[in-house]
């Protein structure tokens, strides 16, 4: 067998377009921060499909179906149209953006500890600048001018292992490390100004489960909570004077259930649930009106129905999916409407709550590598509000 047959080296590319879609803040935008945000095959969506690239993340247990070494490599390109409707002139402002990002990289190795097969998996997730920022929307206002900058980088490294506890049943576990930084520094007017960092430092655990049934597996992961990010001596100057701001940022988990069920060994049903439980921004202030404020954010849940067929020929395997993803967004319900606590936030809009996502994909498998792209589309209404102080929720 040569090396390449040994390792089966799986290079993936990820075409990610998107549209904008509710997220906590121009610098915090990590609504989901237990996923990857790297899709690649149906497993990294729902959560009973073994799927390598995200599989710590979505389902460690899912790592036992891997018997032979891997190494995995991803990219994506980012496409983002958005239309601005402007309150203060009645109009609407369009802009867009596109960049290419590195995605990510996992490997694993199968091992034997007495008589037990556990597979160890290894992976770096690296989460890009924010998906939708206000700033270059806000400079085509006259009323406004900002001048914005914003630099480092955030990411996660994960750790997890899968094993049988028999043909039918597996369990894994997995841990998450967040690392990296945000720096940022805005001014607007010569009045208004601010400054600091977000370090993101929290970790978290992951326990996930796979059950075959004869034509249906079932998959549960659940997610512990955990602070993300923290941030010390946030620095604002308004007409107000000068305040120093201390802030984190905790989730109280989330979990995730997954069905599939195989109509034959090339086409498969799947069904999955994800549920995140609300989050909160505290913010601790030197000044006396405002020593502690929590910013909560409602309950998510998201629902994904896809299938997916595997054409058969003599070298390779094609399979193809397609899924439909529905996402209630979490609501924003803060203590107060004073500023500089109310800077920034992104909102749904009453009318609509839903975030809807159409995601399709295929591979090209053969007995040395696989090769995987994928594409995702997302449409979101949200709310922006914006107070002319700096940023920091």
């Amino acid at each position: 067998m040569s090396l390449l047959n040994l390792y089966r080296i799986l290079f993936v590319m990820v075409l990610w377009c998107s549209q904008t879609f509710a997220q906590i803040s121009a610098y915090n935008g990590i609504v989901y921060p237990y996923d990857s945000e790297h899709t690649q095959t149906l497993g990294g969506i729902i959560n009973a499909v073994p799927n390598h690239f995200s599989g710590i993340q979505s389902n460690p247990a899912g790592l036992t179906f891997f018997k032979n070494p891997k190494l995995s490599l991803s990219m994506h390109y980012n496409r983002s149209n958005d239309i601005l409707k402007n309150d203060w002139e009645d109009k609407n402002i369009n802009f867009s953006t596109s960049d290419i990002y590195p995605g990510a990289i996992s490997g694993s190795i199968p091992v034997k500890i007495l008589n037990k097969n556990i597979v160890f998996a290894l992976s770096y997730n690296k989460i890009e600048k924010p998906v939708f920022e206000i700033w270059d929307a806000l400079n085509e206002v006259e009323q406004v001018q900002a001048d914005h900058s914003r630099k480092g980088n955030v990411g996660n490294v994960n750790i997890g292992f899968g094993t049988n506890f028999n043909k039918n049943f597996s369990i894994g576990f997995g841990i998450t490390k967040w690392i990296g930084n945000w720096e940022w520094t805005d001014e607007i007017s010569t009045d208004i100004s601010g400054n600091g960092k977000f370090q993101y430092s929290g970790s978290n655990f992951t326990l996930g489960t796979l059950h075959h049934f004869n034509k249906i597996s079932i998959g549960v992961t659940i997610h512990s909570p955990f602070t993300l990010m923290k941030s010390n001596n946030i620095f604002i100057t308004t007409w107000y004077g000068d305040e120093t701001y201390d802030i984190n940022q905790y989730f109280k988990g989330a979990a995730k259930l997954g069905i599939v069920y195989n109509l034959n060994p090339q086409f498969i049903l799947g069904i999955g649930y994800y549920f995140q439980n609300n989050f909160v921004m505290k913010i601790k202030s030197d000044n006396s009106e405002l020593e502690e404020v929590k910013n909560n954010y409602g309950k998510s849940h998201q629902i994904s129905i896809g299938s997916e067929f595997t054409f058969i020929f003599d070298e390779f395997q094609l399979p193809v999916f397609l899924t439909y993803q529905p996402t209630w967004t979490p609501e924003i319900k803060n203590d107060i409407h004073f500023p500089p606590v109310f800077y920034q936030y992104f909102n749904s809009l009453n009318k609509e709550k839903l975030s809807h996502s159409i995601v399709v994909g295929f591979g090209l498998n053969t007995q040395s590598y696989v090769l995987n792209f994928s594409s995702q589309w997302t449409t979101k209404l949200t709310k922006v509000v914006n107070e002319l102080t700096s940023p920091f929720t």
